[in-house]
């Protein structure tokens, strides 16, 4: 690996990486070189494609492995692949390294089930869940109640935007809520 690594032969490097991970016995090892494998497949060598794949087999091997998850959410970004960009966000989210990184994550793919994938039903919920882990969220909240009134549910709007009255101390802002409430009527009958 030496050689290749000082004439700079990042495809050669990368190809025994791989095989250094196949061969090894000891998990660590082979995620490290699988790891360094799918660095190379990416940035050098510029193989997206690629990199995806070995960034999913250091997964399989180490579930939690942060920077695999951080590498295949910004690959599947930049492909613009939005349904493996959402199902890398969610499984992100439940190996995430704290409460704030979760959020974060979870955010992001009720984005995209919303924005990209025009899912609204699975929006719903991925803001739902964002709002109960982080209650105090307005931001997920406000989303939550636009999302149901994108589904024309009524009801989950008017529910959204109550738990955003009760945690909003903004006098303004609730002036805004009851208003946007008032308005709901009409549409609910």
């Amino acid at each position: 690996g030496d050689i290749y690594r000082r004439a700079k032969n990042a495809e050669s490097l990368s190809t025994i990486e791989w095989r250094l991970g196949e061969v090894k016995f000891d998990v660590g090892e082979k995620v490290r070189h699988f790891a360094e494998a799918a660095r190379l497949r990416e940035e050098p060598l510029g193989d997206e494609a690629g990199a995806v794949q070995v960034w999913k087999k250091v997964l399989e091997l180490e579930e939690g492995h942060q920077e695999a998850h951080e590498r295949l959410i910004d690959l599947y970004e930049r492909s613009q692949s939005w349904t493996d960009l959402h199902d890398a966000l969610a499984v992100a989210a439940r190996f995430a390294d704290g409460p704030e990184r979760e959020a974060a994550h979870r955010r992001a793919a009720a984005r995209v089930l919303a924005t990209r994938l025009g899912d609204f039903d699975r929006a719903a919920l991925a803001w739902t869940q964002v709002a109960d882990l982080v209650p105090a969220d307005e931001d997920a909240l406000v989303m939550l109640a636009q999302t149901h009134r994108q589904r024309k549910d009524y009801d989950g709007v008017k529910d959204a935007m109550e738990r955003h009255l009760s945690i909003t101390d903004d006098v303004a802002r609730r002036v805004s809520i009851y208003f946007e409430l008032a308005g709901l009527a009409p549409q609910r009958w």
